[in-house]
C-alpha cells in the first residue's frame, strides 16, 4: 500500500469516508474513513468512472433533484454549492408600495416621483435555508421618462432587470462602494466572474429617447445588463454628510426601510400629493442592519472559499413595461 498519489478530501462531515487517495501509477484507489483508517481499496480499470464520495449533504433541501448531480447538470456555466454561504433571495412577493425618483426627461426644477411596488428580500445562511436571518424590502422597477409626446404626456418606460432564464438566476455579490458619492456599500451582481449579466432582453423603446437617441446608461447589448446592484434605496442620507436623496433606479434592487412602504398605491400617491413622503425618516439604519447581518454570516467563513454572498433573483412575469403620465 502507498500514501502517494492524488488526495481527495471529503468535506461532508456526515460521511464515513474522509478521503480517497488515487495512485494512478499503480491504478489503485484507497478509501479512508475517520482517523485515516483504510476502509477498502479499488483496482482501477482503464474505463473506471470515478464516483461521488457521498450523498450530497443538501439532498433533503432539494428532493426534486438527484443527490448525485453536479452543478444542476450544467457544469459549463454553473458551480456546485456546498451550502456554506450567505444567500440573499430577491422574491416576487409584494410587501407594499413606495416612492421612487423618476429619471430621464422631466420638467425642469421638479423632483418628479413615481410609485413602485416593493418586494420581499430574505437573508439566509445557505446551510440553513429554511431559517431567515433577516428580511427586508427592495424595489425592482426602474421607470424612466423618454420625453413628452404630442399630447403633452410623458412616455415612461420600465428598464427593470430580470434574469434571461429563471433557472439560471444565482449570482455572486461583490461588495463595492455604492452610491459612488457616499461611504455606503452595496453588492454588485456578478455572473461567471463578470458584471455583465444575461438578462431578459430589452426593446429599443427601453433604451432610447422618443427621438431615437440612446438614453442614459443604455445597454449596448439589449440581452445583457451591467452593474446591477443591491443597494440602499428610498430616502437615504449621504454619508459622510447630512444631505438626503430620494433614490432612483437604473435596473437595480433598492433596499427600502419599512416606514417608507405604504399598504396601497393610493396611500403612496397621497403622500406625494400631500408632501408627506419624506417624513418617514431615512433608510440608512435598516439598510445598515441588513448589511451587518450579511457580514455576520460571512465572518463565520472568514478566510475560506465560502466567504462570499450569493444573490438569487426570482424572475417576474408579466411586468408592466410602459405608462403615460402628466408631469
Amino acid at each position: 500500500m502507498t500514501n502517494r498519489g492524488l488526495t481527495v478530501n471529503n468535506t461532508d462531515g456526515t460521511s464515513k469516508v474522509s478521503k480517497i487517495i488515487v495512485d494512478a501509477a499503480n491504478k489503485v484507489a484507497y478509501i479512508y474513513g475517520k482517523d485515516s483508517l483504510l476502509i477498502s481499496q479499488i483496482i482501477l480499470s482503464e474505463k473506471e468512472v470515478m464516483r461521488f464520495l457521498s450523498v450530497d449533504p443538501l439532498t433533503k433541501q432539494y428532493p426534486m433533484l438527484t443527490p448525485y448531480q453536479f452543478a444542476s447538470n450544467q457544469p459549463i456555466w454553473a458551480i456546485d454549492l456546498d451550502g456554506l454561504e450567505a444567500k440573499v433571495k430577491v422574491t416576487t412577493e409584494v410587501t407594499g408600495y413606495t416612492v421612487q425618483r423618476l429619471t430621464g426627461i422631466v420638467p425642469s426644477g421638479t423632483n418628479t416621483m413615481v410609485v413602485v411596488p416593493t418586494y420581499k428580500v430574505i437573508l439566509t445562511d445557505a446551510q440553513k435555508p429554511d431559517r431567515a436571518i433577516a428580511t427586508g424590502s427592495v424595489t425592482r422597477d426602474s421607470w424612466y421618462s423618454r420625453g413628452s409626446n404630442s399630447s403633452g404626456e410623458y412616455e415612461l418606460i420600465n428598464r427593470h432587470f430580470e434574469p434571461a432564464d429563471g433557472n439560471k438566476n444565482l449570482y455572486t455579490g461583490e461588495r463595492r462602494r455604492f452610491p459612488p458619492d457616499t461611504d455606503l456599500r452595496g453588492y454588485r451582481l456578478n455572473q461567471k466572474g463578470s458584471a455583465t449579466l444575461n438578462a431578459q432582453p430589452h426593446t429599443k423603446e427601453q433604451e432610447t429617447y422618443l427621438g431615437g437617441s440612446p438614453i442614459d446608461e443604455a445597454r449596448t447589448n439589449y440581452k445583457q445588463a451591467t452593474n446591477v446592484y443591491l443597494h440602499i434605496g428610498g430616502l437615504y442620507q449621504h454619508t459622510p454628510g447630512a444631505d438626503q436623496s430620494l433614490a432612483a433606479s437604473y435596473g437595480c434592487f433598492g433596499f427600502v426601510s419599512s416606514p417608507q412602504i405604504y399598504t396601497t398605491v393610493q396611500q403612496a400617491n397621497d403622500a406625494i400629493k400631500n408632501g408627506t413622503w419624506d417624513d418617514k425618516g431615512t433608510t440608512n439604519a435598516d439598510y445598515q442592519s441588513f448589511m451587518d447581518k450579511i457580514k455576520q454570516v460571512r465572518d463565520r467563513y472568514n478566510g475560506t472559499p465560502n466567504d462570499k454572498v450569493l444573490i438569487e433573483v426570482i424572475k417576474r412575469d408579466n411586468v408592466k413595461e410602459k405608462s403615460n403620465k402628466k408631469l
